[in-house]
């Protein structure tokens, strides 16, 4: 029988190969690259910034109730 958790649970498809146009990933640097270029992706103006996922801010402290 198996746990109601692993019947219900959403699986998401395993990702085997990434692509990112204009773009190659560079071993030796252990980053993607601009094609032609020697932009970072994570430099470039396309790039979408990352934050957290409620866009908290993490002060370390516990501010429940407050």
């Amino acid at each position: 029988m198996e746990h109601i958790l692993l019947r219900q649970a959403f699986r998401y498809k395993q990702v085997t190969e990434l692509t990112l146009s204009g773009f190659d990933y560079e071993p030796a640097v252990g980053a993607w690259i601009e094609n032609g270029g020697e932009t970072y992706l994570v430099e470039h103006d396309s790039f979408p910034v990352c934050g957290t996922k409620k866009f908290d801010v993490e002060t370390g402290e516990d501010a429940k109730g407050q």
